[in-house]
């Protein structure tokens, strides 16, 4: 039948099945690839960064919240203590994870590694994940926990499906750096790609450090790369980062 087809007719069909063979093999590299990266990090493959979590479902704050977080963010942190003390006392996840961070950080009242650690236990118990997010941060610092790398992956690996960007700067530092259990440069590279994506400022500075650092690697592991440090640092200039990397944007000939 195909003999009997005009000739450009035969091509275009030809031409039309090279390309979907094309397609379908890219796919199955790219696939394999992921799911590569996710046994290395034991996640399981669901092909999707971003699936729903299954937690609790956390209801509008309540205008008292409201007013606490605004002045959180207005770093007027005494007037943020005042509002939301009362909320944490009556149970409200994000009060008592904010109450946890002004002792934590030392806003607004004396720092207190063990109160922090008390008021966040209370939100994390709530499945809030912020609240688990800060416990993983604490706890790789060893800041009000014992010091345990290992405990801290598993708590940022509880909540993935969260769009932080700090979420999975810190999972793949952990990975990256082989803090805990695992070591993949390749997919702790996975995960700092998804926080630049979410808009994160500390995976671009970290690779762009490393990146001219670095002196030997593999197929999948980084070497000295100072162009691509350079690129990395323009995408950090063009979302105002704060200026960590000043020294290296001077070697590469970027100003803001």
């Amino acid at each position: 039948m195909l003999a009997r087809m005009p000739v450009v007719l035969r091509f275009t069909i030809l031409a039309v099945v090279g390309v979907l063979v094309l397609v379908v093999a890219v796919l199955s590299v790219w696939a394999e690839g992921r799911q590569r990266v996710f046994e290395i990090t034991g996640l399981v493959p669901d092909y999707t960064v971003f699936k729903p979590l299954e937690m609790k479902r956390f209801a509008e704050a309540p205008e008292p919240v409201r007013l606490g977080v605004a002045a959180y963010n207005r770093q007027e942190f005494e007037e943020a203590f005042d509002h939301l003390m009362p909320l944490a006392e009556a149970g409200i996840a994000e009060a008592q994870y904010l109450i946890g961070r002004l002792h934590g950080e030392g806003y607004g009242v004396p720092r207190d590694d063990a109160k922090a650690a008390l008021w966040i236990d209370k939100a994390v118990v709530q499945g809030y994940p912020k609240a688990i997010l800060y416990k993983g941060i604490m706890v790789s610092n060893g800041t009000g926990y014992l010091q345990d790398y290992e405990q801290a992956v598993q708590l940022f690996r509880s909540i993935v499906g969260n769009k932080y960007a700090n979420l999975y700067f810190e999972l793949g530092r952990h990975l990256y750096d082989g803090l805990g259990k695992k070591h993949s440069k390749r997919a702790g590279l996975y995960y700092f790609d998804t926080s630049i994506m979410l808009g994160g400022c500390q995976a671009l500075h970290y690779l762009a450090r490393d990146f001219l650092t670095y002196t030997s690697g593999s197929f999948y592991d980084p070497f000295f790369d100072p162009a691509r440090a350079k690129r990395y640092l323009e995408l950090a200039r063009e979302r105002n980062c704060p200026h960590r990397l000043m020294k290296l944007m001077v070697l590469l000939g970027l100003h803001y």
